[in-house]
């Protein structure tokens, strides 16, 4: 904020005693922070500075109004700075002035390149009136008789015969408006009926660009005593750490108590690593057994994937042939009928962008309660070459030795809530 003062009025500008050019390099010339920026702790992000009453000069003054001119000894640095923990990207910036002061040039600029993008808007969208005008009024004429003979483009049209669609590309509206007088009294009523609807629309586009621009160039309104106010907009990036809290789709929330190097995680015995080990009391306590049957889903979803895009790869014989057969027997297990049909008629052009697709995973959906049966999963299993039980083997990754039971090891959504531990006070009574 920039305030009025007793003294004067605080000003935003670039123009900051005492502070080296290279701090300054990020600031534009009206004294606030580049959109794209960096932004690192310590950095200015709007220069300020105040005025100060007249007061008798220390020794020390008098040397920096000799080394930075006269202004240094008058205005005091009060820039805002980036906090100790604040790091990330400008965004965007918006800059608000009281009624009477004068506009700095970024936020001219600001303003004109507004301005300039309403009014493409408005163009734009116009445009798209006119042509749906004209293809409707194109489409009303072609489709009915002339009452009386017509000349159009050079052709001689009859009455009772039809104007070819193509003759209307080239014609003014002048020219339709006299076109028109050539059909039934219906048809001109119709014409004239579409005319007004158009410049009604036309009209409402009008009155809405009129208030988007009124809006545009209202005055701000500022607090009592701020003639100029900048908000600075940073996004951030926020690395998962310990103490920050996950959930997954059914309840499943909990919060991250250790993060491991890769090489340290569980592993697979054919060498792939676990992503995320959740907590198996976090399933009796809260009986939210739905993020088992998606780990059953989504693993079957991501083995079949594997058998699909290994086809893909060796392309032995008539692979398309296979890769037909393959997705066609998917289809049945999940009792897809209409893609079972679907996948039998279509093209292999067609085929090959769903193989693709299903390549990456195949995706599966379920309600949770009256969903897929035991003896359905089964069948999954068996398909996608997964043991009965769903569970797997597990390596430990620190050690190599083989974990002693069997592990439930599957494909989950989880995500990051907005509960993060940097955002948290912490206190402990010892």
């Amino acid at each position: 904020e920039a305030r009025e003062l007793k003294d004067g009025v605080e000003e935003i500008t670039k123009d900051i005693p005492n502070v080296k050019e290279e701090e300054l390099m990020h600031l534009d010339e009206s004294g606030i922070v580049k959109i794209g920026t960096e932004i690192k702790p310590g950095m200015i992000l709007v220069g300020k500075v105040s005025p100060k009453g007249e007061v008798k000069p220390t020794p020390e003054e008098r040397l920096l109004r000799a080394i930075f001119g006269e202004k240094a000894g008058h205005v005091v640095n009060k820039s805002l700075y980036a906090s100790a923990s604040m790091e990330g990207v400008v965004v965007d910036v918006k800059i608000f002035t009281k009624k009477g002061y004068e506009k700095d040039s970024r936020t001219n600029k600001a303003y004109e390149e507004e301005k300039t993008l309403l009014e493409k808007e408005h163009h734009d969208r116009l445009l798209m009136l006119d042509r749906e005008e004209m293809l409707k009024v194109t489409a009303l004429l072609s489709k009915n008789s002339l009452a009386s003979d017509q000349e159009v483009n050079k052709k001689e049209y009859k009455k009772g015969s039809k104007i070819n669609k193509a003759d209307f590309e080239n014609i003014n509206r002048f020219t339709l408006n006299a076109i028109v007088k050539s059909f039934s009294k219906d048809i001109q009523k119709k014409y004239d009926e579409l005319k007004n609807y158009f410049q009604n629309e036309k009209k409402k586009l009008k009155e809405e660009h009129d208030a988007k621009i009124e809006i545009l160039e209202k005055d701000d309104i500022l607090p009592s005593g701020v003639v100029k106010l900048v908000k600075v907009y940073i996004a951030t990036k926020r690395k998962l750490k310990v103490g920050d809290k996950m959930a997954g789709r059914h309840g499943n929330k909990g919060i991250v108590s250790n993060i491991v190097r890769e090489v340290d995680m569980p592993y697979l015995p054919s060498g792939q690593i676990v992503d995320i080990v959740l907590n198996p009391l976090g399933v009796p306590s809260r009986m939210n057994i739905g993020q088992i049957l998606e780990s059953h889903l989504g693993l079957v979803g991501y083995r079949l994937g594997e058998q699909i895009n290994e086809i893909f790869e060796t392309k032995k014989g008539e692979w398309i042939k296979e890769l037909r057969a393959k997705m066609i027997e998917i289809a049945s297990v999940a009792k897809l009928m209409d893609a079972k049909k679907a996948l039998g008629k279509m093209s292999d052009e067609k085929l090959l962008g769903y193989a693709k697709d299903w390549s990456n995973g195949v995706r599966f959906a379920t309600p949770i309660f009256e969903g897929v049966k035991a003896d359905e999963f089964a069948k999954l299993f068996e398909m996608a070459k997964i043991d009965s039980d769903g569970k797997t083997e597990l390596y430990d990754g620190r050690t190599g030795s083989k974990i002693r039971e069997r592990v439930n090891v599957g494909c989950m959504y989880m995500l990051k809530l907005h509960h993060l531990v940097d955002e948290k006070v912490h206190a402990r009574s010892t």
